[in-house]
């Protein structure tokens, strides 16, 4: 085989992505049982084959009928590998040069597995439809591999083309309905190439049918096919979250990946959800809406659910979106008689956008009475850092009147959201008044830590708590830091 004709076989493959023949791997066709001798003269005979195929075209003809039918003979086993890309090349080769008609050496091709599968599409390109017919129903029937290549040769025009069309839309239903789960999974795989054309609903229709394939790995891939193709697969949005029933869990919890999507047509059919008995389904049904965004809102404010964990999940999905209504939903939730619910409202609006509605939500949450609660509300505020910085006096007034369980915490955060110094010096002098000694120690430490200039815009105080504080381990504090004053920085040095 020539150096030109094996480097266009194998960019034909290639450019078809598929995969080349393995050594090991046998082509299509029978695999009988050859004996030894009759095995010496097949490889015999295929040799002289691939010689005659070999030879010049230019010169008196040569019969390449017994090579063809040696190639046709050969056990299945001689044509792997390297020798089927020989093989094919030689014979696209011939068919070029109008040695042979492409007719001819169709079945022989198609023996050849995905190498001379590349070479029979050519025959695609015929301008006889009933030529590119005939080819286009010997790749339909070599299975998968045919197909990629005849819905590559639809891609290539309008997807139109009635003499491929009509044995690929044959093809790929087969395989859909086809016993074994690889094949199933292989019509997946390809019917949404099939989902821009006109067979766009034939194709639509058998995704849609594989949603109910017995085996859970196909429901599931049959599910992601059809979602990623977004809107063109809108109307098939109800059988796709019916899923969100299903009996397998790894395809319920894709289901609800997946669902988002669709966009918007599957906001009617997962609201109809939010009224199932099924608690798991509800919530299951408010994280796609949340994932849905804007579209959704109104389904998610509409609902009202007696199951805290679906009031939650409702609360979740409305968190991040920008609409003013949300955020009253969240107010709303902040009031909701369960804990719990109040619990992940607080968490939720941390994860908004630090708007000062959104920051004076959290304030507000400041005031609760349960140390878990305030616990998230303090840790909410945290992550929002410095742009939390007006919930300062809250965390100030908690630090003093609070539940001696957060004082602390609140005294800690309320250091972090802080972004002027001056500012803050005064508010921890404030604290250096409270009535917990804990947090009057702590207010000392944080003034400490910030520097002398912080010390020494709180010299009286200290001079007071050093000799008149009822709690010896505030006195040792403060004793400490007018120690470490000294000849120090004057008063307010570094605050401007």
């Amino acid at each position: 085989m020539g150096t030109g004709n094996r480097m266009r076989c194998g960019l034909l493959v290639l450019a078809l992505g598929l995969a080349g023949c393995p050594e090991e791997e046998a082509p299509r066709g029978p695999t009988p049982l050859v004996a030894p001798g009759a095995r010496d003269e097949a490889r015999l005979a295929l040799r002289q084959a691939l010689e005659d195929l070999r030879a010049p075209a230019a010169g008196p003809a040569r019969d390449l009928e017994p090579a063809l039918a040696a190639l046709e003979a050969a056990p299945a086993e001689l044509l792997a590998g390297a020798r089927a890309f020989e093989a094919a090349g030689l014979l696209e080769a011939a068919v070029a040069a109008e040695r042979l008609p492409l007719a001819r050496v169709e079945g022989v091709l198609v023996r050849l597995g995905p190498a001379g599968l590349a070479v029979l599409a050519q025959g695609l390109r015929s301008p006889e439809a009933e030529a590119r017919g005939r080819v286009a129903g010997r790749l339909a029937a070599a299975g998968a591999e045919g197909l990629r290549l005849l819905l590559a040769a639809l891609a290539e025009g309008d997807g139109a083309d009635a003499a491929l069309l009509a044995p690929t839309r044959e093809a790929l239903g087969r395989l859909a309905r086809a016993g074994q789960v690889r094949e199933r999974l292989q019509a997946v795989e390809l019917l949404p190439h099939l989902a821009s054309g006109p067979a766009q609903d034939e194709a639509l229709a058998a995704l849609v049918g594989l949603l109910a394939d017995p085996a859970p790995e196909v429901r599931l891939s049959a599910l992601e096919a059809l979602c990623a193709l977004g809107p063109r697969a809108a109307a098939q949005a109800g059988p796709a979250v019916a899923l969100l029933r299903d009996a397998d869990e790894g395809v319920r919890q894709v289901a609800a990946d997946a669902l988002g999507r669709l966009g918007p047509p599957a906001v009617p059919p997962l609201a109809a959800l939010l009224t199932d008995p099924a608690e798991e389904l509800r919530v299951a049904a408010a994280g796609v809406l949340g994932r849905l965004g804007t579209p959704a809102i109104d389904a998610l404010l509409a609902h009202r659910d007696a199951s805290p964990r679906v009031r939650v999940a409702v609360l979740q999905a409305l968190a991040p979106l920008p609409d003013p209504r949300a955020l009253e939903a969240l107010r709303a939730g902040l009031a909701d008689p369960e804990p719990r619910v109040r619990q992940e409202t607080l968490r939720a609006l941390a994860g908004r956008e630090a708007d000062p509605r959104t920051v004076e939500l959290l304030g507000q949450a400041l005031t609760e009475r349960e140390p878990l609660l305030l616990r998230s509300a303090l840790e909410s505020i945290d992550r929002l850092g410095t742009r939390a910085r007006p919930a300062a006096a809250a965390l100030v007034r908690l630090a003093r009147e609070g539940p001696p369980e957060v004082q602390l915490e609140a005294v800690r955060v309320l250091t972090r959201v802080s972004s002027e110094p001056r500012e803050l010096v005064e508010q921890l002098g404030e604290l250096l008044a409270a009535p917990a000694p804990g947090v009057r120690r702590l207010a000392l430490e944080q003034l400490r830590a910030i520097g002398p200039g912080a010390l020494g815009l709180q010299r009286d105080r200290l001079r007071q708590l050093a000799t008149k504080d009822p709690d010896p381990g505030v006195r040792q504090a403060a004793g400490a830091a007018l120690d470490a004053l000294g000849g120090a920085a004057p008063p307010g040095q570094g605050f401007g």
